[in-house]
């Protein structure tokens, strides 16, 4: 999906992966800005700060169990057959908290999440005890904090909860609002606007353009908004102009298309009359194309209108930049996996591998399908992750255990 009009001048050589990611680290990009946003709207969202609790939870101690508060030497020794016999001074309902003490002897009804009553240290549970009026017939013994959520057993003061960095999760909601956070400090939703160009693909055409769908949902998230800019046929003007309009909306910005080995498409003539090209073309497959610009500190990727290329190259650059940018570390579930053949890998080449994890009696297997095949969308349909063949390896052996980058579910 490239341009008639073409220079045969290529991009010369191709640069090692480590190299390009090394020039891309180099770069001072436009700073993302924060913001501060309720807890409970940030899931998915990329915390800007490390956030500790300021109190422990449970603030009291508290029962685990619906029961009897007491205390635990005074229930020493009870059964079914020696039951003892204790004083109930009252209830204490779930949750709430209230001012109540117990001397030997004595003990309280509680409900689940109440405050445990001075004196007492554990909680016999309402299975084990029968009560007639104030007395409490008890059959059975209690350790000492037996059934009782103690102060700060959950979560403790100082304790981190998420880091500068993380994607917010379900979990990290659940336990700032336990212990009374109510705002975080979230990086904001990063725009990425995705262009394509071709005149092959331009409406009546005849040609689908499969690679800017896919590109607007594979990387759609709560922290990245992705942009559909539309289609621009192989005219410079057109094509500076649909990019000088989508910098300055966008924190990044994407061009599919007019990329190739052997020339110099329309779309990296214009870029290079917009701003400094950071690295152009990589040893990576499938997407070597791939080259990266800097225009007025924003990152410009210029990448295969294939999809699979795309869609592979941009993200073993994308991470890198939000690592960068905003601390974060990984984009999507990791997993361990044994190959179950040998492939074969071009030496000095990056290899971004398409494989079918299964779940067997022995663990988890990985089923190699392709490196090759920027097109052929059917290696991601069959597909549901991708592991990485490094350049310094021959390929990777039967049985060798793996890292793989899940992209689907596994069964």
């Amino acid at each position: 999906m490239g341009g008639n009009r073409r220079k045969m001048q290529g991009f010369g050589s191709l640069m090692a992966f480590s190299t390009a990611v090394e020039r891309l680290a180099g770069r001072k990009w436009g700073r993302i800005a924060t913001e501060m946003i309720p807890v409970r709207e940030s899931a998915g969202r990329i915390s800007a700060a490390d956030v500790y609790s300021g109190e422990n939870s449970p603030s009291f101690n508290r029962s685990a169990v619906d029961g009897y508060a007491v205390i635990s030497s005074d229930v020493s020794g009870a059964s079914e057959y020696n039951f003892i016999t204790l004083e109930v001074k009252g209830e204490i309902e779930a949750g709430l908290t209230r001012t109540a003490s117990i001397n030997h002897g004595q003990a309280y009804e509680i409900y689940t999440g109440g405050e445990m009553p001075e004196g007492s240290d554990a909680v016999v549970m309402a299975e084990y005890a029968e009560r007639s009026g104030n007395s409490l017939r008890v059959f059975r013994s209690v350790r000492k904090y037996e059934n009782v959520s103690r102060v700060g057993e959950d979560i403790s003061s100082g304790q981190k909860i998420v880091g500068s960095g993380e994607i917010i999760r379900a979990q990290h909601i659940a336990a700032c609002i336990a212990v009374g956070i109510e705002k975080l400090e979230v990086f904001s939703i990063m725009e990425m606007g995705i262009i394509s160009t071709g005149n092959e693909i331009m409406p009546g055409m005849g040609v689908r353009n499969t690679t800017q769908p896919l590109l607007l949902s594979y990387f759609s998230s709560a922290y990245m908004r992705t942009d559909d800019l539309g289609v621009v046929p192989d005219d410079p003007a057109e094509i500076r102009s649909a990019i000088e309009e989508g910098i300055g909306k966008h924190h990044i910005l994407v061009v599919t298309g007019g990329t190739s080995l052997g020339s110099r498409d329309i779309v990296t003539d214009v870029l290079d009359g917009m701003g400094e090209m950071v690295f152009g073309g990589v040893m990576i497959r499938p997407g070597r194309t791939i080259s990266l610009y800097d225009v007025g500190g924003k990152p410009v990727f210029s990448v295969s209108g294939l999809p699979v290329a795309a869609m592979i190259s941009l993200e073993a650059f994308l991470d890198p930049y939000l690592a960068m940018q905003t601390g974060l570390k990984r984009t999507r579930m990791v997993v361990r996996a044994a190959m179950t053949e040998r492939v074969a890998n071009r030496d000095g080449m990056r290899s971004y591998l398409r494989v079918r994890v299964r779940n067997t009696e022995n663990g988890l297997v990985a089923d190699p399908l392709r490196i090759t095949g920027s097109g052929i969308l059917s290696s991601l349909l069959l597909s549901n992750g991708i592991t990485v063949i490094p350049e310094n390896r021959e390929g990777l052996e039967e049985e060798e255990i793996v890292d793989i980058t899940l992209t689907g579910d596994v069964y």
